[in-house]
């Protein structure tokens, strides 16, 4: 099944919840801009919208999936949304001031190519936010 199908019938629903730990990073933030990368249908941009937090800041919103970005985009048609790759973001460098990612960096291949991004993408200043679950086990042995 390729990603447009599978967005079409898994459809993601909203709520207003934050994690707590991104609350905390927001409340004390200076932050102009904001991208949500693999944003999915949007339901944290839409929590952070609902909540007063992208008030006055350009937020983009960018997906693999173009149904995916069109959802997100309903939220509010302010957002800037952009089909994209979370490891080659079609976003200037050093454009992004805050940076959430959730649930996104277990699906790609390389996951340093998408750190390599974020990296990429943050201001001087810049703040990331990330969530996964768990790719792989890895086992070290000292």
């Amino acid at each position: 099944m390729d990603i447009e199908e599978y967005s079409k019938y898994h459809i993601y629903f909203y709520t207003e919840n934050i994690p707590k730990l991104l609350e905390q990073c927001l409340r004390t933030a200076n932050f102009s801009s904001l991208a949500d990368i693999g944003c999915g249908d949007g339901g944290l941009l839409y929590a952070l919208n609902k909540r007063g937090y992208l008030k006055n800041k350009k937020v983009y919103a960018v997906d693999l999936s173009q149904t995916r970005v069109k959802r997100a985009r309903e939220i509010n048609n302010e957002f800037n949304c952009v089909v994209g790759d979370a490891c080659n973001t079609p976003l200037p460098d050093r454009s992004i001031d805050f940076l959430v990612s959730t649930q996104t960096i277990e699906h790609v291949p390389d996951d340093s190519k998408m750190i390599q991004e974020i990296a990429r993408l943050l201001s001087e200043d810049g703040v990331a936010y990330l969530s996964t679950v768990f790719k792989r086990l890895v086992l070290l042995q000292v």
